[in-house]
């Protein structure tokens, strides 16, 4: 049958490092390690100053647990996705793709572990997990000029935080999902 090889016998004990099993002698490379998920929370400045001149994130794929208020509730831009945004006193971040049975909504402050992922030019965490640890108040708005937002090192330090916004608005988009 096709189904076996017929190779020498090749007893080891436990003292023997293990080989392949091809007869060659070879003894297998060690398969990497995964990483355990992460026990110790990560604020989320931190996590954002990890990226490049152009803002992608030099961590992707990296999991991360984080802690953070509800300010905008799931599903609110998107009502197809899970999306929603955390903040904590250093930063802010898109959660995306959860898939859980807990709603969360604006206030509820919440731990999540998930993957740093960047998007359509948005950092988020991604394929989390989320618990809802308790309710604080929603962090004030940072204030700023509209004619910020076209200045990048202004803007991107506040990406995924709530901003209020003065000028004058020319335009708005007629459809969502969409970035005003």
């Amino acid at each position: 049958a096709k189904d076996f090889v017929k190779v020498a016998p090749n007893p080891q004990n436990s003292a023997s490092p293990i080989e392949d099993g091809s007869g060659t002698g070879e003894v297998p490379p060690p398969k990497p390690e995964i990483p355990a998920d992460p026990t110790e929370v990560t604020k989320l400045g931190d996590i954002r100053k990890l990226q490049n001149e152009t803002g992608v994130p030099t961590n992707q794929n990296t999991k991360y647990l984080v802690e953070g208020v509800v300010t905008v509730d799931d599903q609110i831009l998107d009502n197809s996705k899970s999306s929603f945004y955390i903040q904590d006193g250093t930063g802010g971040i898109n959660v995306f793709g959860y898939a859980g049975s807990v709603q969360v909504k604006k206030g509820d402050k919440v731990r999540v572990l998930g993957q740093i992922l960047f998007y359509n030019g948005l950092t988020e965490l991604v394929s989390p997990t989320v618990e809802v640890i308790g309710t604080d108040g929603v962090p004030a708005p940072v204030e700023m000029e509209i004619a910020d937002l076209a200045k990048y090192e202004k803007a991107e330090p506040l990406e995924g935080m709530l901003v209020k916004v003065k000028g004058n608005i020319s335009s708005l988009p007629t459809a969502l999902p969409a970035n005003v």
